[in-house]
């Protein structure tokens, strides 16, 4: 990932959005009604640089505050984008920082994931913003990226399949047949039910 060179425009950013107040109208003149509407602007608290480390600070130009969001602990990260050739993977960079924001949370908090509302100021030469802000559209197939993507995975519980059941999963049965006995001392009479079935 090839990472922005710091220019003039980084710090005049990250001194205005660091301002409570900046960030408290940008987040109003940019969210919906009823997202912002979920923000305690009280808990509203800028997150100190040291939180973020050095692999996962994928952009220059980031300001972060810690922020309670629907009564949960979250973040609302702004960047500011101004690459004279824009990303078409940007959404995915904001997918690979957020994936590290979280695992930084999980280090010092509970179990549970953060929200993060994710803020873009742009202001490239090409105008306007050519790429999509979905991440679904950085894939190669959208449609297939929108039904399967980011949805509950496919689990095979062994535990509670039967061994009938497995039997009937051709090559795949023996994997899953061995997997679901291998703590137990009697595999080798499994072994033999299973060559039976």
């Amino acid at each position: 990932m090839k990472l922005k060179s710091t220019t003039p425009h980084d710090s005049f950013f990250k001194g205005m959005a660091e301002n409570k107040s900046v960030s408290v109208d940008l987040l109003k003149s940019s969210l919906p009604e009823a997202l912002f509407a979920k923000i305690d602007l009280d808990s509203l608290t800028l997150v100190n640089k040291s939180f973020i480390t050095k692999k996962l600070d994928a952009f220059h130009s980031d300001v972060i505050y810690e922020a309670n969001i629907n009564g949960h602990e979250g973040y609302i990260a702004f960047v500011l984008e101004h690459q004279s050739v824009p990303d078409s993977l940007l959404a995915f960079r904001k997918l690979e920082y957020n994936v590290g924001l979280m695992r930084q949370h999980l280090k010092k908090r509970t179990d549970k994931l953060p929200v993060i509302i994710n803020i873009c100021l742009y202001h490239g030469l090409q105008s306007p913003y050519p790429y999509s802000t979905d991440l679904m559209e950085c894939f190669s197939d959208v449609e297939l990226a929108r039904q399967w993507m980011f949805q509950p995975f496919q689990l095979i519980d062994l535990t509670v399949l039967k061994d009938q059941a497995i039997a009937q999963h051709g090559h795949a049965g023996l994997l899953q047949f061995l997997l679901k006995h291998a703590r137990e001392a009697s595999l080798l009479r499994y072994l033999k039910d299973l060559v039976e079935l």
